[in-house]
């Protein structure tokens, strides 16, 4: 239904009329949505129906963007090879082991294995290039088996034609020799930085107990000078919130990232624990986008994930993407998540496995299922954001259930997305006032539906 893929978000005394769909958005008063509505619902005109018949037309129009599942053979994304859960550091808000645990990590011979098989599927695909992660707890504690996978994959590209993109994402604790290694081999590195000295060492001591501040600085001094695609991945607390703009600014001119990443602080037993707590999602959204508009200044990228708006989404992250992942036991998945993480949510995200004779064995089926998997958000139907938020994480929940007040989660991605398509539009003076309005944010997340069919009957 038409009605459906319409939807209508309130800033201010107006409106935004917003159909993903049809790449259409258009900014109209509150008798200009009744007229519309009631020009669909009922398939006749209006005395202002010349007025509206341009945004008629185009609403009428077959969409111009559909979304729906992957379709064909497995094509994963790229692989991805979780190295162990261990980790140099202990974050106020991680449960990832101390380096000295005897916890497992991936098998060498495993890895190599999959390296074969999968630079091998992506030059039977006809791909030129193909994409390798590494993800911990922190990657490059387990430097040596790095240092010999990128080796392996860097070989056989060069054997098959194919380029290896190699990236990370690191703590920064790392010594000048990972560095140089990062710097001669790695195509991106992200840092996890969480600002300002204080904000940083409170979130991000060594296991110890110790700061890591001056070690992480150097780090990302020196990828500041490297020729790398260089990003800054930083944790907002409610201690954090209100200096985001000023640490936008401070990363920007002693760092000259490409890509900076604020996101917001989960919180778990380990933040109740340390005593550290999410900011509210106003002041979290409000602090965004100002931090957004400093880096742009800057000529430097931003992103937060839920907020995605050059696609239509049906998944932010590697599930339902074909994404490839290694885990420690051997176990292929599309989550980089742990298993017990997954069980806890009575979700299966395994795809297959190498088994201990190297052979690679992917189940179709579950790749086919999680394609499928990734759509069934009921939840979401109703939000203008579905189709780029999509509902963000599929393990750890955060949107509330159907018919409860809507979560900090929600509320926080609300808002950072009206003000995004105001900035698209170029109404950066309206964003401006919007974000100074505490109503106006509250008005946006209090409607039950944000769809034009259930809209005009709040």
């Amino acid at each position: 239904m038409i009605l459906d893929t319409v939807f209508v978000i309130p800033i201010l005394d107006k409106y935004l009329l917003y159909s993903p769909k049809h790449v259409f958005i258009a900014l109209i008063n509150k008798q200009a949505v009744a007229e519309i509505y009631n020009i669909l619902a009922t398939n006749t005109t209006s005395k202002h129906h010349k007025y509206l018949s341009p945004i008629i037309e185009v609403i009428n129009q077959p969409v111009h963007k559909d979304i729906g599942a992957l379709k064909g053979g497995f094509n994963p994304c790229f692989l991805g090879i979780v190295l162990s859960r261990r980790c140099n550091m202990k974050c106020s808000y991680c449960n990832f082991e101390p380096n000295t645990s005897p916890k497992e990590k991936v098998d060498l011979d495993k890895a190599l294995a999959l390296i074969d098989y999968f630079v091998n599927l992506k030059k039977k695909q006809g791909h030129s290039s193909c994409a390798i992660e590494f993800f911990g707890g922190e990657p490059f504690v387990e430097d040596n088996l790095i240092s010999i996978i990128v080796h392996r994959s860097r070989y056989l590209g060069s054997m098959l034609g194919i380029n290896p993109c190699f990236s990370a994402v690191t703590n920064g604790y790392l010594t000048p020799k990972q560095r140089v290694f990062i710097e001669d081999y790695f195509d991106s590195i992200v840092v996890s930085c969480d600002g300002f000295m204080q904000h940083h060492n409170r979130n991000r001591k060594l296991v110890n107990g110790k700061s890591s501040y001056r070690k992480v600085f150097a780090t990302m001094k020196q990828f500041s000078k490297a020729d790398i695609e260089f990003a800054i991945r930083c944790c907002v607390t409610k201690d954090s919130v209100h200096d985001m703009a000023d640490m936008a600014e401070w990363f920007c001119t002693e760092f000259k990232p490409d890509l900076v990443n604020f996101e917001v602080l989960t919180e778990n037993a380990e933040t109740i624990e340390a005593g550290i707590s999410a900011p509210a999602p106003d002041d979290f959204a409000i602090n965004l986008v100002k931090s957004w508009r400093i880096l742009e200044k800057h000529n430097v990228k931003y992103s937060y994930a839920p907020v995605s708006l050059q696609n239509l989404n049906i998944s932010t992250c590697p599930v339902g993407n074909d994404a490839l992942i290694l885990h420690p036991d051997g176990v292929l998945a599309s989550c980089y998540l742990g298993k017990d993480e997954w069980q806890n949510e009575r979700i299966d995200f395994s795809l297959g496995e190498v088994g201990s004779d190297g052979v690679v064995s992917i189940d179709i089926d579950k790749v086919f299922g999680m394609r499928e998997h990734v759509q069934n958000k009921p939840i979401c139907d109703d939000c203008f954001c579905r189709f780029s938020c999509a509902g963000n994480c599929h393990v750890n929940t955060l949107v509330a259930s159907k018919g409860e007040e809507k979560s900090s989660f929600c509320k926080q991605t609300r808002i950072i997305t009206a003000c995004e398509l105001l900035h698209n539009m170029n109404l950066l003076d309206l964003e401006q006032q919007f974000l100074a309005n505490h109503e106006a944010l509250h008005l946006l997340n209090s409607a039950n539906s944000d769809k034009l069919a259930k809209y005009v009957c709040q």
